[in-house]
C-alpha cells in the first residue's frame, strides 16, 4: 500500500507540541475503546493496555524531553506505512 503523509507542516514551538500532544491522545483514546469492546466480548486485551500505558509515558515525558522554543519553527513529518500480516500474527 502506498505510505499515507499524515502530517508534514511546519509550527512554532508549542503548535509542535500540541499536535504531537493530540495525535498520542487520539491513539491513547482509540486504545482505550479497543480494550473496552475486546473486555466485554471476553478476549484478550494486554497488547492494547502496555502499548497504551506506554503511549501515556511517552505523552507524559513529551515537553520534558523535547525542547521546543517558542520563537522557533519546527518541522514534523509523520508517514504511516501499511503492511500485511500473516494471519497467525493478527491481534484481535
Amino acid at each position: 500500500m502506498t505510505p499515507i503523509k499524515l502530517i508534514d507542516s511546519n509550527y512554532s514551538g508549542e503548535e509542535a507540541l500540541a499536535v504531537i500532544h493530540e495525535l498520542i491522545s487520539e491513539k491513547i483514546n482509540f486504545l482505550d475503546r479497543k480494550m473496552f469492546s475486546n473486555a466485554e466480548r471476553g478476549l484478550p486485551f494486554e497488547h492494547f493496555k502496555t502499548r497504551r500505558d506506554d503511549l501515556n509515558r511517552i505523552r507524559e515525558g513529551l515537553k520534558a524531553v523535547t525542547p521546543f522554543n517558542e520563537g522557533e519553527s519546527y518541522n514534523i513529518s509523520c508517514e504511516i506505512v501499511v503492511n500485511k500480516v500473516a494471519e497467525k500474527n493478527k491481534i484481535a
